[in-house]
């Protein structure tokens, strides 16, 4: 936590912002047709979530390097919302 109110305001703006730009992408997918319709505050936050929770199971030992884990997450989020064909 920041407890300096000042650099906390700005942490918050910043979030404010890449939340922003996050969203507008994904409305903008939605909009198109490239994204199935889907909620953009929900789908931000599923992004969000899966990418930064990465650090706390990723271990470099493994079997999958970094760049595998990346592309894997990638794969999965594009696939998964693109419109399906019925």
């Amino acid at each position: 936590r920041d407890f300096n109110p000042e650099r906390a305001a700005q942490r918050r703006r910043r979030q404010k912002t890449m939340n922003d730009a996050v969203e507008g992408m994904i409305s903008r997918g939605v909009g198109d047709g490239s994204i199935a319709d889907r909620d953009p505050p929900a789908l931000r936050r599923a992004l969000f979530s899966a990418f930064n929770n990465i650090p706390r199971w990723y271990r470099p030992s493994g079997r999958r390097t970094a760049s595998q884990v990346a592309d894997d997450l990638m794969d999965l989020f594009v696939e998964g919302l693109r419109p399906r064909k019925d």
